[in-house]
C-alpha cells in the first residue's frame, strides 16, 4: 500500500517528528510506547487508557511489519478510548501519510499539535512543536500543489 514517492521522500526527510517515530520503533514497541502512557495525563473511561496502550503497542508492531492500514485502524481506535491524548495521533499521521492520504494525515498532526499546546502536557519538547508545524506546512504544501494540478482547477 505504500506510495514509494512519499517512502522515498520520508527516507530523505530528517524531521525529528520522523526520527521519533523511528525511534520508537527501534526502541522495542512495548517499552517505548508504556513509557509515554505512564504518569498523570488525560485519562478516558475506566480502563481505557490500557486499551488504548495496547492498541498503540499492536499499531507500532502493525507500522513495523508496513502494515499501515492496520496501524492507522489502531490508532484510530486508541484516539477514540483517549482522546486527548497527543501521541497515538502523531502515530496516526505517519500512517496516513505513508498510506499517501495527506489531507488525513494533516489532520492528525493538526490534533496532536493541538492537544501537545494544552496545559496537560507541558513541560513541552520544543523540538516536537517546531517540527509538528513543519510537518503541517509540508502537507499543505502537497495538498495545494495537488489541487492546483487536478484538471479543471484554477
Amino acid at each position: 500500500h505504500e506510495d514509494p514517492s512519499v517512502a522515498a521522500r520520508l527516507d530523505r526527510s530528517v524531521a525529528p517528528v520522523r526520527r521519533f517515530i523511528c525511534g520508537m520503533l527501534g526502541a522495542g514497541v512495548l517499552a517505548a510506547t508504556a513509557a509515554h502512557f505512564v504518569g498523570p495525563q488525560p485519562q478516558g473511561p475506566d480502563g481505557a487508557l490500557v486499551r488504548a496502550q495496547k492498541h498503540c503497542e499492536d499499531g507500532l508492531a502493525a507500522m513495523e511489519q508496513k502494515n499501515y492500514d492496520l496501524a492507522a485502524k489502531l490508532f484510530r481506535e486508541a484516539n477514540f478510548l483517549v482522546p486527548k491524548h497527543y501521541l497515538p495521533w502523531i502515530w496516526l499521521g505517519n500512517c496516513e501519510e505513508l498510506r499517501g492520504d495527506d489531507v488525513a494525515a494533516r489532520h492528525a498532526f493538526s490534533r496532536a499539535l493541538g492537544l501537545y499546546t494544552q496545559p496537560e502536557w507541558r513541560p513541552q519538547d520544543p523540538l516536537l512543536l517546531i517540527d509538528l508545524r513543519k510537518e503541517i506546512r509540508v502537507l499543505d504544501d502537497k495538498i495545494w500543489s495537488a489541487q492546483k494540478l487536478r484538471p479543471g482547477s484554477k
